[in-house]
């Protein structure tokens, strides 16, 4: 009970966000009239400020890539390259040059999707993916002690994990089952709520270090 009591405390902010979306998804999804369908499309309110949040995120690494020590500023512009990703996948970027989408293995056997477009989106895909392995080398293990130790951090970054797993989920239902205005609110505003707590995250963290 005591613990549960100190993990309340520390993430008082984090579980404060979580309630508040919570609640507004559930008044979105059951007054249909409340706000336009059009909100959640791809280029609706929703998705302009989930773009603006991943923004947001974006500076905020930057910014800490310059007031940090040498080793720790790799770190923040490297997590900051995959925040330029993501980005970039919100903004279906990544569909833009031929229609396909080229964070998939598929794409690259497709014939009608240009050799040089394929080449660099596997060239990209690559030096991602050595950005990744380096940072979860690096932060896999304190990430899940900041979690396990109910760390502000820890916990915002585990809340944006669950959310954006979540919004995957319901984007494949909306690829396989068809578009309906319910599922792609959720899909969105999970997308944005992730976008949320992965600000959070970094705020979080960037304090930690400060105290520490």
């Amino acid at each position: 009970m005591r613990g549960c009591t100190k993990l309340m405390k520390q993430n008082a902010l984090n579980f404060s966000v979580l309630i508040t979306l919570l609640i507004g998804y559930v008044v979105v999804i059951s007054s249909p009239g409340l706000v336009s369908a059009g909100a959640f499309q791809d280029s609706g309110a929703v998705s302009f400020i989930n773009l603006a949040l991943i923004c947001l995120g974006l500076g905020m690494c930057l910014f800490l890539a310059m007031d940090h020590a040498r080793l720790e500023r790799m770190s923040w512009f490297l997590l900051a390259c995959v925040y330029c990703v993501y980005l970039m996948r919100e903004a279906d970027f990544h569909t833009g040059f031929s229609g396909e989408s080229l964070t998939k293995l598929d794409t690259y056997s497709m014939t009608q999707v240009p050799f040089g477009i394929r080449l660099t989106g596997a060239a990209v895909l690559l030096v991602m993916a050595g950005v990744l392995i380096f940072l979860l080398a690096r932060y896999l293990l304190p990430i899940i002690k900041g979690i396990l130790s109910g760390q502000n951090w820890g916990i915002a970054f585990l809340f944006w994990f669950i959310l954006l797993l979540c919004s995957q989920v319901f984007d494949r239902k909306i690829s396989t089952s068809g578009t309906h205005w319910k599922l792609t609110a959720v899909e969105e505003l999970l997308e944005m709520s992730a976008a949320i707590f992965a600000v959070l995250a970094i705020g979080q963290l960037a304090a930690a270090q400060k105290h520490n």
